[in-house]
């Protein structure tokens, strides 16, 4: 069974392992942070900056496409123990996000950010069914992606079973 504590620990692994390994997860998904779980649901904020920007200084779509891959898995974490893997992936971006800061209004920018709302749309016995909305700056801000995720479950929910059930379960 998946919980929100487990969320929570596959984030706080995916990111720490990505940073030690110095890869492309690492740069793109420093300074993740949950913003809210609920089971079925997890709410993440990514930070802008120019590493994540394309050649137009907007965000680059593998970006977005990395981190509705991990954001998407955590959410399913919260209803499920094994988070499977992946079967298919879909971005749609909608609008381009600058990576510079904007005008706060008192002339101070702020740090730009996405947000990603992750929702587990079907946790069935094989596959799993995800939805993300990706908005600029706050969950109430203009909507700028949405991806859908499918993942494959059933090998690591039976394998968890019958480590569960013991050596004679195998037999």
């Amino acid at each position: 069974m998946g919980s929100i504590p487990a969320a929570r620990r596959f984030l706080e692994a995916t990111t720490s392992i990505a940073s030690q390994l110095e890869t492309f997860d690492a740069t793109a998904l420093r300074g993740l942070t949950i913003l809210a779980a609920y089971p079925g649901r997890l709410v993440a904020r990514l930070p802008l900056n120019s590493a994540r920007a394309n050649a137009y200084g907007t965000a680059h779509g593998g970006l977005i496409a990395t981190a509705v891959d991990v954001v998407s898995s955590a959410a399913l974490h919260t209803v499920r123990a094994a988070s499977g893997v992946s079967v298919s992936l879909s971005v749609d971006y909608l609008a381009a996000v600058p990576v510079l800061g904007e005008e706060d209004g008192d002339g101070s920018e702020a740090a730009p950010s996405l947000v990603f709302d992750a929702r587990v749309v079907k946790a069935g016995r094989s596959l799993a069914v995800l939805a993300v909305d990706v908005r600029r700056g706050s969950e109430a801000g203009p909507l700028v992606a949405q991806g859908r995720h499918t993942k494959f479950v059933a090998a690591q929910e039976a394998a968890g079973r019958r480590a569960a059930a013991g050596p004679r379960a195998r037999l």
